[in-house]
């Protein structure tokens, strides 16, 4: 599994970060989940600690979201 940090940068005081999951030919990319970086961080440590697959990541994703 590899999983990826995303950067949406508009200038330089505004980001936001999502997640992409790959494995074999399967690949998930979730742009825009958050403003805060230790926030994503902590997101990607939780997916890879998990060995989220990218069929999964959405779930786990949602119900990061609602904690």
């Amino acid at each position: 599994m590899d999983y990826f940090l995303l950067v949406e940068e508009r200038d330089a005081l505004w980001e936001h970060y999502g997640i992409r999951v790959e494995s074999g030919g399967e690949r998930t990319e979730i742009p825009g989940i958050t403003a805060s970086q230790p926030g994503i961080l902590s997101l990607l440590s939780k997916l890879m600690r998990g060995e989220v697959t990218p069929v999964a990541a959405r779930y786990v994703v949602e119900d990061w979201l609602l904690e």
